[in-house]
């Protein structure tokens, strides 16, 4: 006789344990089963007996909807996320998800109607459509995850006709204009410190003074200000965020030391004159050139003395 399988190893074919729950009785008397799985025998049998808790209480899996799987999904899925990113998914959500589909139950939702979903943003930016192409896929490939639909039906997705401009960078005449500008403008070394040294935005305005080391001739950006509800704090980098840190913290990550130009230097030091290292690099100014309180009241509100966005009169000069 053929030995029987134990819960040592998986089976080959499939990369989860599984199992099935009996949940009630179809209209034809046959069992009606929900499929769950685990990446070990623990884990397959402490979601089965999860499954049956939920089925007790009268939560039937069965007769679910978008709507209600989303609450649970944004609660347990992604507890994880950064604010931004659930601020991200919260709006695709509620805007663009859950207005065409939330009233459907999970296991009735197809392919069709999450197509038909995405096709109404025919000619729209490719960005913005792709993300809602992700988030449906990431909300039913979790479901399936849960055993509560048996496949995913977002996974062959098509994006429709979209629009999509390419990025293209400075011209030679553009690049001439913007650094005769920067000479006399106030906003000028924050412009040429984005250009130089590839800082984003919101890098660049968290720079203080002790992140720039004139005698090495290097920058070291380590954080960045985020404006969330017109509110302005100061966070990890965004590829610090973006890093998964699952076993040990590494405090260096998305921590990235950058050389100073030649053409830069000289920018760098008339700009860390007289200041000390906590103060920002680039504080917000009034109508004088003064150095002035932060913001506040109807406008962006910045720690500190940090400025909001001095690239808007920089550009309306240039």
């Amino acid at each position: 006789m053929p030995k029987k399988k134990t819960d040592a190893t998986p089976p080959k074919e499939y990369t989860y344990y599984k199992a099935s729950v009996t949940v009630g009785k179809k209209a034809d008397g046959k069992p009606e089963r929900i499929y769950v799985r685990g990446k070990t025998p623990q884990e397959r049998d402490e979601e089965r007996d999860r499954i049956k808790k939920l089925y007790a209480r009268g939560l039937n899996f069965r007769e679910i909807t978008v709507s209600e799987w989303s609450d649970r999904w944004m609660a347990v899925y992604k507890a994880n996320a950064s604010d931004t990113q659930k601020d991200h998914y919260k709006v695709k959500l509620k805007n663009d998800i859950l207005p065409s589909i939330g009233s459907l139950r999970m296991r009735s939702v197809r392919l069709s109607h999450l197509q038909e979903l995405l096709n109404k943003y025919s000619g729209k930016k490719k960005g913005t459509v792709e993300k809602i192409r992700n988030a449906l896929r990431q909300l039913f490939a979790d479901a399936e995850v849960e055993g509560i639909i048996e496949r995913n039906p977002a996974l062959r997705l098509e994006l429709p006709m979209l629009e999509e401009k390419p990025r293209r960078p400075l011209t030679e005449v553009e690049r001439d204009a913007l650094i005769k500008v920067a000479a006399t403008h106030p906003a000028g070394a924050y412009v040429l410190t984005m250009l130089y040294t590839g800082a984003r935005r919101g890098e660049c305005i968290a720079l203080e003074r002790s992140d720039i080391d004139l005698e090495r001739r290097r920058i070291t950006i380590s954080k960045e200000i985020n404006l969330r509800k017109n509110v302005g704090t100061v966070e990890k980098t965004k590829a610090a965020k973006m890093r998964k840190k699952r076993v040990k913290p590494n405090e260096d990550a998305g921590v990235r030391v950058v050389p100073i130009p030649d053409v830069l230097l000289s920018v760098m030091a008339q700009l860390c004159e007289g200041k000390k290292s906590a103060i920002y690099c680039f504080p917000s100014q009034t109508k004088s050139g003064r150095r002035s309180k932060p913001l506040h009241g109807g406008g962006s509100r910045f720690p500190g003395n940090a400025t909001s966005r001095p690239e808007r009169s920089f550009t309306e000069t240039l």
